[in-house]
């Protein structure tokens, strides 16, 4: 019997999927997304020019606090105090701006280059980067003294990691966990993309060990434990706090439940009654006024230990409404997918996150606008009234992604992952899943305790990156064929000893590509194996 080599096996996944569907040809296959990328230098330039040297917030008064050696023990993460306290080292207020900005270009970039990578069409690429550059509630929000951006790139900087070339190794895992964990450091929120990135190197990679597999999920724990805990022992040494916001959980946890709790049907220990809001479900306010409204019961409860107590009372609302509580975070979850951003019953108002034609000043703030710029430099807050006009007309009008183009593009991101028709077989449905998961669930985890447009920017930037992949893996054709995605090291002995066995080949045994399919099987994510 005649014998001959078979055919070479085709290249991994990792290198196949690196691969572009439609190699560019030129340098014209990036005008689009460069086109973009000077609108959004041109929007940044004239946001920075129209509120100088800084816009501030409520909360921008507690971080500046914390970088003035004020208590890391507010309602917030200290991370982006930290990132304050470098960056305003080398210059005054008028550098956070720029530094924001720049940050948000970086991400546009960063999107755009990731996508490429894994094989999106350079079109398709330029329109996920694209809500980042040009989004106008993006741009307001990198010019806020906020953690929103910060905690944004840390986010999508550690999910590109993972997924720039599945499966990751080891080193891209080990980065990946501690970027989340300093993630977590800014807001607590990103608890969520921990979960996206641990499941996704558990199915990430057909044909690797399991061994393998838990042993990335073990590197990626650490990894996170490592930079979180640092973080914490920093705080802890330098402020006696854990630099978690602890003390303010007890608050919006206590808040939230207030907003449902039906105080005649649940048992409750007497001693928190006081605590029960007087007025029906129906006509109480939102979160946001048990939090720091005076009429707050929380505000006139006197007992040594008050956050202990209000802790309290939210674990026995929860405990026994649980349906009531899905039903608020599901509530709120799908409002930020509504086709208009306008304000919503009780939540906070959209204005605060909308340009002004005059210095915006926030009520509760601990300071003025005058006290913060002469503490820090950076000179008295100006508008330039003419500039602020065109950026409002801007965002009322083309200037922002509304939440069904969201929606539609975590649709997409679920289905591809799922792997719907032609998604069955892409070695995109794992990375898509990724995005996918990381951006719903930090939409989910805010919901639980409050929506508000600013909690939607997340989705705004991280999900239409899961739409450009979920739509390539539900269009492309992937070509018949193993496709096997990790390397002979990282396989069983099980499945590297056919490739030796098949070298010698019976001429006559039948190599039909139906005969190939029918022996091939699929394994979750579409990740192939033999």
């Amino acid at each position: 019997m005649r014998v001959r080599p078979s055919v070479p096996a085709p290249a991994p996944e990792s290198e196949r999927a690196s691969a572009p569907a439609v190699p560019p040809r030129s340098a014209w296959w990036h005008v689009p997304f460069l086109v973009l990328l000077a609108a959004g230098i041109v929007l940044r330039v004239m946001v920075w020019a129209a509120y100088r040297p800084v816009l501030l917030y409520v909360d921008s008064y507690r971080y500046l606090g914390m970088v003035d050696g004020g208590t890391v023990a507010g309602p917030d993460p200290a991370g982006y105090a930290f990132f304050l306290k470098i960056l305003l080292k080398f210059g005054d207020l008028s550098l956070v701006p720029i530094a924001q900005h720049l940050i948000g270009l970086g991400i546009g970039v960063a999107i755009y280059l990731f996508l490429l990578r894994r094989g999106v069409h350079p079109g398709l690429s330029a329109l996920a980067a694209a809500p980042v550059l040009l989004d106008a509630y993006v741009l307001q929000i990198s010019q806020l003294v906020m953690s929103d951006l910060l905690f944004i790139a840390v986010v999508v900087l550690a999910a590109g990691v993972l997924a720039w070339r599945p499966p990751p190794s080891i080193p891209a895992v080990a980065v990946a966990g501690a970027l989340i964990g300093g993630a977590v450091s800014v807001r607590g929120v990103g608890q969520a993309a921990l979960i996206a990135a641990l499941l996704f190197v558990l199915v990430a990679g057909a044909g690797v060990r399991w061994r393998r597999r838990l042993a990335s999920a073990a590197v990626l724990l650490t990894g996170f434990a490592v930079a979180l805990g640092a973080y914490m022992a920093v705080c802890l040494y330098k402020y006696d706090e854990w630099g978690m916001g602890g003390s303010h959980s007890a608050r919006i946890l206590y808040a939230r439940a207030a907003t449902f709790v039906d105080c005649s049907t649940i048992d409750l220990p007497a001693h928190l009654r006081p605590l029960c809001p007087q007025p029906p479900v129906d006509r109480r306010p939102g979160v946001d006024e048990y939090v720091w409204g005076q009429s707050s019961p929380a505000r006139h409860y006197r007992d040594p230990d008050e956050l202990a107590e209000l802790a309290d009372f939210a674990r026995q609302v929860y405990g026994q409404q649980p349906l009531d509580l899905a039903k608020a975070t599901v509530v709120d979850f799908f409002r930020g997918f509504a086709p208009v951003k306008a304000d919503m019953p009780k939540q906070v108002p959209i204005g605060r996150w909308q340009f002004q034609t005059t210095y915006p000043h926030h009520g509760g703030a601990t300071g003025t606008p005058a006290d913060i710029n002469e503490r820090f430099g950076g000179g008295p807050p100006v508008v330039d009234a003419r500039i602020a006009t065109v950026l409002r007309a801007y965002q009322l009008g083309p200037g922002h992604v509304p939440g069904t183009v969201v929606g539609i593009c975590l649709l997409l991101g679920l289905l591809g992952a799922a792997g719907v028709g032609r998604a069955w077989r892409s070695p995109l449905r794992s990375t898509a899943f990724l995005f996918a998961a990381t951006g719903a669930g930090v939409l989910l985890i805010a919901a639980v305790f409050q929506f508000s447009w600013r909690y939607q920017l997340p989705g705004v930037v991280i999900l239409p990156v899961a739409g450009a992949l979920g739509l390539t893996a539900l269009l492309r054709r992937v070509p018949e064929g193993p496709e096997p995605d990790a390397s002979a090291a990282d396989r069983p002995d099980a499945e590297r000893l056919p490739q030796v066995t098949d070298q010698l080949r019976p001429v006559d045994e039948p190599q039909t590509a139906k005969a190939a399919r029918r022996r091939r099987r699929v394994l979750p994510f579409g990740e192939p194996s033999r």
